[in-house]
């Protein structure tokens, strides 16, 4: 029998290195997975030293790079030996609104964070060699870009530097200096020497930060921050895939007689995420279960009725019918590169896979009329304009998918996910400055005479809802104004003729057996839905113009005593009114 030695290079470094490692999981509580072993295709021929370093290591870990995300990128790059799933930092996704730029990417960031995601400008003659760091955890509602700019070159506690906030509110602060410097809605700045000169006066920095997000609590994923951003290996186990991820194609985690895993789609999760664990960790504010609480619900069971559908095109949690995070958002390699990360090309595709309220013939829905691209909010809401043409048309123009501030109260979110409320709303677009060819009805509400749309309109009754909704659902209706004939017919005032008006519930009355002049003494009242739709105008001013507003159908006498607030009778539950 042959006897097996190591070799040079196993006795010298892999084996010291792997006892130091499970040294290093004894002593620290930090490391969890395995170590000493990889899963395919990280068990590569050069083994661990591909990666790591025993002694002088740039990077955190032990690694041989210092950028954790430059080190993945050695191999996940055009030409690398993971090319097949390369990334560059271009793919990184900067959102709409807030992002400081164009929206565009195709990948969740790799160097953000909930303080934050720092950007040198530059400025000085000489560069400074300081390093600037974030931290906290942003606080504010609404997406922000801080400029930090240094007023007065030197060291750490010397130098002095300036601030000041866009947008939102603004800010600003001057004169500041120190290592540890509270900007304002739970952001700190931490500075740290360089070489020479460390920060030199005219250099600037922008730090871009948004709403709705937090450190994990996970300890596996907390202690991966680097400097309180998310790195690869954060969210990714680089050694394990045993954990499960929210892939519906991931294969179970089996190994065959050498141990080696065998499967496909596992995704080398940090944490598990069939159910969406690491995203709701981050992103807690928007894992909720209903819109009223200001995002999109996820972890919810997919019910199907006359509104909602099960999805065709996009997965639902596996060996489940709830809708999660990953339902609509694909993390790396969105087909879009408009940094949304969505999992179908166009909004409305996504959005119609689950949603059946939308009739592509709506004229909400042009993808080819420019006033169909939210303007920008001008009663209220702070949202501000679209300038993507893609967007025309869209669903994201009137609902913002993970809530938007009411400007008079930012802590919370106009209902439906809005991007305002009620008739300030709609008056965004068919107001006095409505683009060239909407309708304007904003002024017809200042006539002597109108509907009380407005909620504080001394004509506005309790238990009647006059909004424009009741009138016209912007789901289906299509342009055109209200076009009779010039014979009277029962068809006169079909909605048919009347396309603003398609699509709104109402209320039938059956008039058959009635004679002239006979009260009505049971409910012949019969309430239409929005699916179904009304049929004729007056069926919708039913809603508020009949007895079905203030129902008293059942039969029965009633005594009044001249003077007196009393009503007493038989037969019924008689009341004052």
């Amino acid at each position: 029998m042959k006897k097996h030695f190591p070799s040079i290079y196993q006795r010298f470094f892999v084996i010291p290195w792997v006892g130091f490692v499970a040294l290093l999981a004894l002593g620290s509580g930090v490391w969890v997975s395995s170590v000493g072993a990889s899963d395919p295709p990280h068990d590569t021929v050069a083994g661990c030293g591909s990666c790591h370093m025993a002694h002088h290591a740039a990077g955190p870990t032990l690694t041989t790079n210092a950028v954790i995300a430059n080190l993945c990128m050695s191999c996940h790059t055009s030409g690398g030996s993971a090319s097949g799933r390369a990334f560059a930092s271009v793919d990184q996704a900067l959102t709409w609104p807030g992002a400081g730029t164009n929206a565009a990417g195709t990948s969740h960031r790799w160097d953000s964070g909930a303080a934050g995601r720092l950007q040198f400008v530059g400025g000085a003659v000489t560069p400074s060699t300081g390093m600037i760091t974030p931290a906290g955890a942003y606080a504010g509602y609404y997406a922000r870009t801080y400029t930090i700019q240094i007023q007065s070159s030197g060291m750490v506690g010397a130098a002095q530097f300036s601030w000041s906030a866009a947008a939102f509110g603004g800010g600003a602060g001057t004169n500041l200096t120190g290592t540890n410097v509270l900007l304002d809605s739970g952001i700190y700045l931490s500075f740290a020497d360089g070489t020479n000169t460390s920060f030199s006066a005219g250099d600037q920095w922008n730090l871009f930060v948004r709403p709705d997000l937090r450190n994990p609590t996970n300890t596996d994923l907390l202690v991966r921050l680097l400097n309180g951003t998310a790195a690869c290996y954060t969210c990714h186990d680089q050694h394990s895939e045993a954990l499960p991820p929210f892939d519906p194609l991931a294969q179970p985690y089996t190994t065959n007689l050498a141990g080696t895993f065998i499967g496909t789609n596992r995704h080398f999760m940090r944490i598990a995420n069939d159910t969406h664990q690491m995203c709701n960790d981050c992103h807690a504010s928007r894992a909720v279960t209903n819109a009223i609480l200001g995002s999109h619900p996820v972890g919810i069971f997919f019910a199907t009725n006359a509104y909602y559908q099960r999805p065709a095109l996009l997965p639902v949690e596996v060996g489940t019918t709830n809708l999660g995070c990953l339902t609509c958002h694909k993390i790396h390699r969105a087909p879009d590169g408009d940094g949304k990360l969505l999992r179908l090309v166009g909004s409305i595709s996504l959005c119609t896979d689950c949603h059946t309220l939308a009739a592509t013939n709506s004229a909400h829905f042009s993808a080819t009329n420019i006033a169909t691209l939210w303007p920008g909010g001008k009663y209220g809401s702070l949202m501000p304009a679209r300038t993507d043409v893609n967007d025309q048309g869209t669903c994201l123009n009137c609902h913002a998918v993970h809530g938007w501030p009411d400007a008079a109260n930012p802590t919370n979110h106009y209902p439906h996910l809005l991007a305002d409320y009620q008739e300030n709303f709609c008056y965004t677009c068919h107001g006095t400055n409505a683009a060239a060819g909407v309708k304007v009805v904003q002024t017809a509400f200042t006539n002597i005479y109108h509907h009380p749309v407005a909620n504080n309109d001394p004509y506005r009754r309790p238990g009647r809802s006059v909004e424009c909704v009741d009138c016209h659902n912007p789901h289906k209706a299509r342009a055109g104004s209200h076009v009779y004939s010039a014979t009277a017919t029962q068809y006169r005032n079909a909605i048919t003729n009347t396309p603003s008006l398609l699509g709104v519930d109402g209320v039938a009355f059956n008039y058959s057996a009635l004679t002239n002049y006979q009260g009505v003494m049971t409910n012949l009242y019969t309430y239409i839905t929005d699916t179904t739709g009304a049929s004729f105008e007056y069926q919708i001013c039913f809603k508020c113009h009949t007895g079905y507003s203030f129902p008293g159908y059942t039969a029965g006498t009633a005594n009044f005593t001249n003077g007196s607030a009393v009503v007493t009778g038989n037969s019924t539950a008689w009341t004052t009114n």
